[in-house]
């Protein structure tokens, strides 16, 4: 992921991340992980802009931010953007459900070991 600063969005961020997204950009607002509660104080530090989630499409990301007409050669399918989207999202949910599950077993494990002395 890469981060393209406001100083760099000409217009509005939110009107920016619709266009990009559109020649298939796989792009989302800083904004986006306000409302993540993992997230929120981190994107409430961060300057806002507009992530790029593939680092191969940045250039093209910043190219079509300067001419909406450009032609790009990275551009994916929304189906395409989707699939990344919730194969990130099932990652992050395993990863988060290891964690937590590795916290509740030393947690236990250490109360186990309490109790028994």
């Amino acid at each position: 992921m890469k981060l393209i600063s406001s100083e760099n969005i000409p217009g509005d961020i939110a009107d920016s991340v619709r266009r990009l997204r559109s020649k298939g950009i796989l792009a989302s607002s800083t904004d986006n992980y306000a409302n993540i509660p993992r997230y929120r104080y981190a994107a409430k530090t961060i300057k806002q802009g507009i992530w790029i989630h593939l680092s191969g499409q940045y250039s093209d990301a910043l190219l079509l931010l300067q001419n909406p007409k450009a032609e790009i050669k990275s551009g994916l399918t929304e189906e395409q953007m989707q699939t990344i989207e919730a194969e990130a999202r099932s990652a992050l949910y395993n990863a988060s459900s290891a964690f937590f599950s590795n916290v509740a077993t030393t947690v236990l494990s250490l109360l186990f070991a309490v109790y028994k002395a």
